[in-house]
């Protein structure tokens, strides 16, 4: 994980999660009440959630979802109304990888759906905030991947449209809104 404040000298390592020749690759990036929140492999939990303050120190490994060398994977992490919202696997026996949130607190770090029921997961990913909710394109028990959306509760977590009816995928990525209009690519 590096730092910068935008100069050659203010541009360091911040910390070597994955000392020696193995590499951390943090990414999927969220600030949080002043703190950084990422994905990160220190070579013993996986690819796990993390969080830093700025300072080596408190650069730390946030939540072990999955524990082993596998880790969660915790991917596409978007924060709406004070929450931090993603896909993470917490195994099969959990039901796999689904959508997680986190307020900032261990304790408050949680499934917050199952969006297929069992150990199948539904992997959501690409979340995008548009009128004050997550869109995001996941599986579905009755569908291929699909746009669903959230409002941050487990009732509010639905199924937007089923595009390509059957076991067909419609992939909906790219998200982008203008004015009242939310738009994506999709194939039907």
């Amino acid at each position: 994980l590096w730092v910068s404040d935008g100069t050659i000298a203010g541009t360091q390592l911040l910390k070597d999660i994955n000392p020696g020749s193995g590499t951390s690759n943090p990414a999927n990036f969220e600030v949080l009440n002043n703190k950084l929140y990422f994905s990160a492999n220190d070579g013993a939990n996986g690819d796990e959630l993390w969080v830093t303050d700025g300072t080596a120190g408190g650069t730390v490994l946030f939540k072990d979802i999955y524990a082993g060398a596998t880790g969660s994977q915790p991917q596409s992490l978007k924060k709406l109304n004070g929450k931090i919202y993603f896909g993470a696997n917490a195994g099969s026996a959990a039901g796999g990888k689904e959508l997680w949130e986190t307020d900032g607190t261990n304790a408050g770090t949680v499934m917050l759906k199952d969006i297929i029921p069992g150990n199948t997961g539904s992997s959501p990913n690409s979340f995008y905030e548009f009128n004050s909710k997550l869109y995001f394109s996941a599986e579905g028990p009755s569908v291929a991947r699909e746009l669903y959306v959230t409002d941050g509760t487990a009732v509010g977590t639905t199924l937007v449209a089923d595009i390509s009816p059957g076991t067909n995928s419609s992939l909906p990525f790219g998200f982008c809104s203008s004015g009242s209009n939310l738009f994506f690519s999709a194939t039907n």
